[in-house]
């Protein structure tokens, strides 16, 4: 996984808000970079982190492993896109 991600980082959660697509719900996390491990990112940055599912109004879409990034909590987050 490390050689695979283009970008390895501790991040805090900050928000998060769901965006509704024809087929599917997607959660947009706000996450800032508190240290960086591999990739162009800075500490302090942040960045939004999309992972399919959420509430959007009354839809509501669960996929069990996908990643939940909550207000406040620090985490290790394996980026796939060039960061």
């Amino acid at each position: 996984m490390v050689n695979a991600a283009k970008g390895i980082v501790i991040a805090t959660g900050m928000s998060s808000y769901a965006i509704e697509g024809e087929r599917t719900v997607n959660t947009v996390y706000q996450i800032r970079v508190d240290e960086v491990i591999k990739g162009r990112l800075e500490a302090g940055t942040i960045i939004d982190v999309v992972s399919p599912g959420g509430c959007f109004g009354t839809r509501c879409v669960d996929y069990p492993g996908t990643p939940k990034f909550a207000a406040g909590e620090r985490t290790l987050v394996f980026l796939d896109t060039d960061v």
